[in-house]
């Protein structure tokens, strides 16, 4: 005996049908059109709701949405397993339940606008994932840890050379024998930070190409390497540096100390020159002082707020490492 399904209309079990029908979907102001199968009661010729019919026009829909206005679940999970951590993991990066985040890959819910960019901010850069890690409140077990300082960024999304990374390949080996030199005689973020940007600038002003490949945004307090406290997180994480917490009246920050020799065999003669000159002047100065020297370079000046800077300011630097040369 064939199923009857509950009519609102005809206010009982009937008789239905299926049918295809173009069932209109609409969220967040978008209306989207769905051909989809429908139950329909023979009686009156209106909609009977059937769970499974239902359903399957919910996952189109949703799957059409993000497919227009978001991101697939299918790109998610992709993006998951290029770099190879769990639903748990991104889901704890992110600031989601695992539940959740099951429900967008599976086509099962629309992320929120604000989890929707947190999403394709990490999808579009995802070399900045440990940031969002390191700023996360959520607790990551030890594996998990390890798992996002270490991910591996595949090569389909490094950024070629060019003007935002001074026309040379990046190098996170370069960038973190940088970091301990700076460090090896105690140091803060800022003067790290200022101090990679004028090494690399400089490097470009006078070699033609940046020393570790990093691209800078101009942020309110200066250049600034986006993935920078993740990088010195490594470094913590692997007790290659020691990290002390300082609290004063008006102040609380970290030092940093390097906890073992950098390896200098990876820079030639010139570029160790460089190196010394721009450690002997971040050092020489207040973190402060160093952020309002960057401040009145035109990369900064004429870099729009959140933007790359452009290795071509270099040629225009107010900072000359080399003009008593």
């Amino acid at each position: 005996m064939e199923k009857l399904y509950y009519c609102e209309f005809c206010q009982g079990r009937t008789e239905s049908f299926i049918t295809l029908k173009n069932v209109e979907f609409n969220h967040n102001h978008k209306a989207l059109s769905i051909l989809s199968e429908v139950r329909i009661c023979k009686d009156c010729k209106n909609q009977v709701y059937d769970r499974e019919l239902d359903q399957i026009t919910t996952e189109k829909a949703i799957n059409e949405y993000n497919t227009l206005y978001g991101i697939p679940g299918s790109e998610i999970i992709k993006f998951r397993n290029n770099l190879n951590i769990s639903q748990s993991t991104l889901s704890k990066i992110i600031g989601i339940a695992k539940k959740t985040l099951v429900s967008y890959e599976k086509n099962q819910a629309i992320p929120s606008n604000h989890y929707l960019q947190t999403l394709k901010v990490v999808m579009e850069k995802p070399e900045i994932i440990q940031l969002f890690a390191k700023n996360s409140d959520k607790i990551f077990t030890k594996k998990e840890a390890e798992k996002i300082f270490f991910c591996d960024i595949p090569d389909s999304f490094k950024v070629c050379e060019d003007e935002y990374h001074g026309y040379n390949d990046y190098s996170e080996e370069k960038i973190e024998q940088v970091i301990l030199y700076f460090a090896e005689h105690s140091t803060v973020m800022t003067k790290i930070n200022k101090g990679l940007f004028y090494l690399d600038f400089s490097a470009y002003k006078e070699f033609a190409r940046s020393i570790t490949g990093s691209s800078y945004q101009k942020f309110a307090y200066g250049p600034f390497i986006a993935s920078l406290y993740q990088k010195i997180e490594k470094l913590v994480f692997q007790k290659k540096i020691h990290v002390k917490s300082i609290s004063t009246e008006n102040l609380k920050y970290n030092e940093y100390t390097s906890l073992i020799k950098p390896n200098l065999s990876l820079f030639n003669e010139r570029e160790i020159i460089l190196l010394q000159k721009v450690r002997d002047y971040v050092t020489s100065l207040s973190a402060s002082a160093v952020s309002e020297d960057s401040h009145e370079e035109k990369a900064w000046l004429m870099t729009e707020d959140g933007a790359y800077i452009s290795y071509n300011y270099a040629l225009s630097l107010n900072k000359d490492f080399f003009e008593n040369e």
